[in-house]
């Protein structure tokens, strides 16, 4: 019987966005008798695999004190620790509550991106000069270059899990343009949203389909519900609006046929993983993206879209529309390199960097 994995997942409340997917995808991939806890927030509702206990846990407002409180009591007792979406406060709070002596791999963090700041590798230099036990990990050299900077001389790159899928002959047509995700000003939804009103003005009938969902914790930024309400003044016709998170199953029913908009910020995203290009590409689904991001050679790698370094209304339907005009051929090199990147990102990858 393998030992139990803690895993420290704050923003998990239900089955909808990534943070459910990325566990889901650890769970389907354990060995028999793996266990897993997921410390999860205080209404978390999820369908994880039956390897999975879920404990809702975490307040929004008390989150920083409560895992100090956790850390404290899951690294004195039995199995392993992993935090699944770490940062710099959960970095902290786990060099606060761990015993002087901490076991070798007793706890993992993932550090998805690292933005730097003042002070910030500072800080990462002290807790790695007291706890040179922890395993940190990366989806990314950038990010595990970073880490090694600050003193963590093992970092490794991990590939993001993605969860393993049957390789699908998704041969649709094209059906429409697509913004897949969480609603975000850094995810371009105002670049989207330009977009829509160009396409209104022009008199056009592309049809257009916008995930419009919060952040974790239903969170809507000023600026995006500015956004928001600038795109129903637009009033066009050919818009779908998805308003909330979705089941993964029903969210990933928009790739098929779609063209997908990924007008990201290409510093914020210079080598930070997007699942939703991800999703996209094992459906099928071409992206257009920011030159200068992680997409961006995604899709240069297998041609399975268009890059941009314009991000204006005119620059992407014009890219959209060749993508259109060749829409099989694209089709085809989103699905190569889905099965492509299935198999570089397996889950079992992560699951063997926490388990050492």
């Amino acid at each position: 019987m393998a030992e139990v994995l803690h895993i420290v997942e704050p923003t998990l409340e239900n089955n909808a966005g990534h943070c459910h997917n990325f566990i889901a995808s650890l769970c389907a991939a354990a060995p028999p008798g793996q266990r897993f806890v997921v410390w999860a927030g205080r209404r978390a509702v999820s369908d994880l695999p039956p390897n999975a206990e879920v404990r809702p846990f975490f307040h929004r407002r008390l989150r920083r004190i409560e895992s100090l409180l956790l850390f404290r009591k899951l690294l004195r007792g039995p199995g392993r620790v992993f935090v699944s979406t770490a940062g710099t406060a959960d970095l902290l709070a786990l060099d606060l509550a761990a015993p002087r002596k901490l076991e070798d791999r007793k706890a993992s963090l993932y550090f998805h991106w690292s933005r730097p700041k003042r002070g910030k590798l500072a800080r990462y230099r002290r807790v790695a000069r007291r706890r040179p036990s922890l395993n940190v990990l990366a989806p990314t050299p950038l990010v595990a270059e970073f880490l090694r900077e600050a003193g963590f001389k093992r970092a490794r790159v991990i590939p993001y899990p993605l969860a393993i899928r049957p390789s699908e002959s998704v041969r649709a047509p094209f059906r429409h343009l697509l913004f897949a995700g969480a609603a975000r000003r850094d995810k371009g939804f105002h670049h989207v949203v330009d977009l829509v009103a160009h396409l209104a003005a022009a008199g056009s009938s592309i049809p257009v389909t916008l995930q419009s969902a919060p952040d974790h914790y239903d969170k809507l930024s000023a600026a995006v519900a500015g956004d928001l309400e600038r795109l129903k003044a637009v009033r066009y016709r050919h818009l779908q609006l998805v308003p909330d998170a979705m089941p993964y199953a029903q969210y990933l029913k928009l790739f098929p046929g779609a063209i997908c908009l990924q007008p990201y910020d290409a510093a914020d995203f210079a080598d930070r993983v997007s699942t939703v290009t991800l999703d996209a590409m094992s459906s099928g689904a071409p992206v257009v993206t920011a030159a200068g991001t992680w997409m961006a050679r995604v899709i240069s790698r297998f041609e399975a879209g268009q890059v941009v370094s314009n991000i204006s209304p005119e620059s992407l339907i014009g890219v959209a529309q060749r993508i259109r005009g060749d829409y099989p051929r694209f089709q085809a090199n989103a699905l190569r390199a889905g099965a492509t990147l299935r198999e570089e990102h397996d889950p079992s990858r992560l699951l063997a960097a926490i388990s050492g």
